[in-house]
């Protein structure tokens, strides 16, 4: 089941963001930032795949 592309654009900028914000947590060596950007990513890829989840179920 193909995913349409505003919807996997939506979860991999969410993605993108919260990895370069957690990229350059670590090259600053920030640990409370290192741990909110670890966070934020994790929440980035739960939601993605909660919600593509959503998206596959709906499609069949």
């Amino acid at each position: 089941v193909p995913i349409p592309r505003d919807v996997a654009d939506h979860y991999l900028d969410r993605i993108s963001d919260a990895y370069h914000a957690t990229v350059e947590a670590f090259l600053k060596a920030d640990p409370e930032y290192m741990a909110e950007g670890l966070m934020l990513l994790s929440e980035a890829i739960a939601s993605a795949n909660h919600g593509l989840t959503e998206q596959m179920r709906e499609s069949r």
